[in-house]
């Protein structure tokens, strides 16, 4: 157990160093390219780490807010309640909450915010349900409808890689 958490956190520190290098110009930066990059130096590390790139499949990707691909890093098999043995990296988990009219709290909560995300899948599901719960009450001191697309439900199945409904392997690194 203790040789998977170190490993998985030499892997999200050399994920994060990636990610640090294109921080000055991330707004016009190729993320496919970061995303091969990370690959290649994933795969440099060896010791048992399997990189898988998703994106939602055709039916959910209207739903999906611009959900576009992200990868999964597993540190062999996976406790399925937990994820502890997976890592999301998300390159593009800002931009997917960006609101149009956002509440001056909600403007300000989401400055704050990285633009991509690299963790466990507990804390991506924690950092969805406070996203939404922050981006509900926007909706609601604006007096407008919470859009359906835009639920905790839905960004959590938009990453649900276990549910080939809803998500598809386009690469397996």
């Amino acid at each position: 157990m203790m040789h998977k958490a170190i490993i998985m956190q030499a892997v999200k520190s050399v994920v994060q160093e990636v990610i640090e290098r294109y921080q000055d110009t991330w707004e016009e930066v190729d993320k496919d390219m970061v995303y091969k990059e990370i690959v290649n130096v994933l795969r440099r590390l060896g010791g048992g780490v399997e990189v898988k790139m998703y994106e939602p499949v055709a039916s959910m990707q209207h739903m999906c807010c611009e959900i576009d691909k992200f990868l999964v890093v597993q540190i062999g098999q996976d406790d399925v309640l937990t994820g502890d043995n997976t890592l999301v990296v998300d390159l593009h988990f800002k931009a997917r909450f960006s609101l149009i009219r956002a509440s001056e709290k909600y403007a300000k909560f989401y400055g704050s915010l990285k633009p991509s995300f690299v963790g466990s899948l507990r804390s991506l599901h924690t950092d969805i349900h406070l996203l939404c719960q922050n981006m509900a009450a926007s909706f609601k001191s604006s007096k407008m409808e919470y859009p359906p697309w835009r639920t905790e439900l839905v960004y959590r199945n938009s990453y649900d890689f276990r549910n080939t409904s809803k998500v598809q392997a386009v690469c397996c690194c």
